[in-house]
């Protein structure tokens, strides 16, 4: 490393401990070349340290089955081979996503076992369900903002700024996250369940009867509405997509945007719509890499 060489060295273990934040570092340039090719309208991939994620685009299910069966598992194998590293297929899930109408049976074959397409899977803590409605997303953040305000509230004789800290550390996190993405379309029904999440909540700071109202106990424990919190969350989001660098899938994604489409609105375009008049031309650009003036 700049001309210098190091000494040999016995490791007296492999690898990094767990939870070390060298890996997802070092994870970008362990599975760089797999993810190499990006996004071309078409068909594309993620991946967030070992969690990887590929999709595509086709007119028919049959034809995007070709492609992933034909095209892309066996790339994943070759890596696999390549890298030394192991895919379960047990943890291998297919989808598929459509507007309306049912979803035949379909399945594909990674390292010898089959895969079946399912209605709904987990990508990174938020539910996709076949048809984006973000019902299953809503339901399960529900009952996970339930059990937080639960274990709250069995806090007895805490100070209110001490209760209403722990709300906001452990209640508030599990309802907000990943919102920039359902949020946008969620309805009004699903929007209710979170509510009720919130009302165990807030009652839970305060020591309120179930009676009150939603928006008093909302006041009192110093808590932000869902709706109001939830739509700062997605105008931060649109804020810090704007900083990225040029070549962020971001951009190409922004570009490919029909605000005038509504036959299927993406929560990207829903939040493009929602911010179409806001002034973005003051914004910097955080680029990838450090500038130095000669």
């Amino acid at each position: 490393m700049n001309g210098e060489e190091s000494r040999q060295a016995e490791l007296l273990q492999a690898g990094l401990p767990q939870g070390s934040p060298l890996s997802p570092i070092l994870f970008l340039f362990f599975n760089a070349n797999l993810l190499q090719g990006g996004y071309n309208g078409r068909h594309g991939s993620i991946a967030f340290v070992d969690d990887y994620t590929a999709w595509v685009i086709g007119k028919s299910i049959e034809d995007n089955l070709r492609v992933i069966q034909q095209h892309i598992i066996p790339r994943v194998e070759q890596w696999e081979q390549e890298s030394g590293t192991t895919f379960e297929a047990e943890k291998t899930k297919l989808m598929h996503f459509k507007k309306r109408g049912e979803i035949p049976r379909s399945s594909v074959t990674i390292k010898g076992q089959e895969v079946e397409a399912e209605e709904a899977i987990k990508i990174l803590g938020v539910i996709l369900d076949t048809h984006l409605s973000w019902s299953m997303q809503a339901a399960y953040t529900a009952t996970k903002g339930k059990k937080a305000a639960l274990a709250l509230k069995r806090l007895k004789g805490l100070w209110l700024q001490t209760a209403c800290q722990l709300y906001k550390a452990t209640v508030a996190p599990v309802l907000d996250y990943g919102s920039p993405i359902w949020y946008p379309l969620i309805t009004n029904k699903n929007l209710g369940k979170l509510e009720q999440a919130q009302a165990i909540g807030v009652q839970a700071v305060i020591s309120s009867f179930h009676t009150v109202a939603l928006s008093i106990t909302e006041a009192e424990a110093g808590v932000e509405p869902i709706p109001i919190r939830l739509e700062n969350y997605m105008h931060q989001f649109w804020l810090n997509a704007h900083m990225l660098p040029e070549k962020h899938p971001f951009w190409t994604l922004k570009r490919s945007i029909s605000l005038t489409n509504k036959c299927f609105v993406s929560p990207l375009q829903a939040i493009a719509q929602r911010f179409q008049d806001m002034d973005l031309t003051r914004l910097e650009r955080i680029k990838p890499f450090c500038e130095y003036d000669h």
